[in-house]
């Protein structure tokens, strides 16, 4: 809220939404009430991204590889 609020103070325009990326559904929620708010989008900025814990590659199960890539790969094309 502190970062929206100095956006506002600057005369920009701010719509604070949340998601989980690592979830298809919440990315296509946070672009979709996206667009509707601003009533179009121009571009997208994907920064959501985590290691989700530093496990060694050769250590990894294929549960975290997986949830790893649901955050860092797939939320990126889903938004896209």
């Amino acid at each position: 809220e502190n970062l929206a609020k100095t956006i506002r103070n600057g005369g920009g325009e701010v719509f604070p939404v949340q998601g989980d990326f690592s979830i298809p559904a919440d990315v296509e929620r946070v672009v979709e009430d996206s667009a509707q708010h601003f009533g179009r989008l121009d571009g997208l900025v994907n920064n959501a991204g985590g290691m989700l814990g530093r496990v060694p590659y050769a250590e990894q199960t294929e549960a975290h590889y997986d949830a790893v890539m649901d955050l860092n790969a797939r939320s990126v094309l889903t938004a896209s």
